[in-house]
């Protein structure tokens, strides 16, 4: 373990503070380099384990967590909501092998707000810690995106299921409105709705709903607003 003690600031901003938890050591060495190499984050600690993880991020009190999912003492998914329940500004982003949506869908239920693949390029991985450090949420965009249709169970009209898609891809107010030919304020309009009509009126919870409708994911190249 790890980490600087003196503050660190960035053209006036505090680096983002990251603790990687991977139980391969070579692996984590190269994320760390990898991360390091952009001068926004800091790398402040390492972890093998998940009782290693979540010492590291009650001591270190980091801004951000990378996680695998598949490490000694296992059930990293359930640990993820336990350390968020003792650290709720922390922002996890899960970096796995796992490519089935089961498990995107359970770390996002869980409380992590990134979750990158761990065969896809380096350059993910820091598009998804640029996304969450500003308090946006990132999924990978090996997961292909599937057509809208509205469900029988969905209360949400045809437009609606629309423009949740193009949120939950990260598309801005604007660039959704022009997507789909209408103003940004009439895209506002069906946010405000569609949170209303599902009750769900966190990022987490939208995204959420989202991914199990089976509508869509973020991609990394478009225009974002918070979600």
């Amino acid at each position: 373990m790890s980490w600087r003690d003196d503050p660190v600031t960035i053209r006036g901003m505090e680096r983002t503070r990251i603790v990687i938890a991977d139980d391969h050591a070579m692996f984590r060495d190269g994320i760390r380099m990898l991360i390091e190499r952009d001068p926004s984050f800091e790398i402040v600690g390492e972890a093998a384990d998940t009782r290693t993880a979540v010492w590291a991020v009650t001591t270190l009190k980091p801004t951000m967590l990378v996680l695998d999912l598949s490490m000694p003492e296992g059930r990293v998914v359930p640990a993820i909501a336990s350390i968020l329940a003792d650290a709720p500004a922390l922002r996890i982003v899960v970096l796995t092998m796992h490519d089935d949506p089961a498990y995107l869908r359970a770390s996002f239920a869980a409380g992590a707000v990134g979750y990158v693949l761990k065969r896809s390029s380096p350059s993910v991985l820091v598009h998804a810690l640029h996304a969450v450090r500003t308090g946006r949420m990132y999924v990978d965009p090996a997961f292909p995106a599937e057509p809208v249709a509205a469900r029988p169970q969905s209360p949400l009209s045809q437009r609606e299921l629309e423009v949740l898609a193009l949120l939950a891809r990260g598309l801005t107010y604007r660039a959704a409105g022009a997507r789909l030919h209408v103003s940004e304020r009439t895209i506002e309009t069906h946010r405000r709705n569609i949170a209303e009509k599902l009750g769900l009126h966190s990022r987490a919870e939208l995204l959420r709903y989202a991914l199990e409708s089976g509508l869509v994911t973020p991609s990394s190249d478009e225009p974002r607003d918070t979600f």
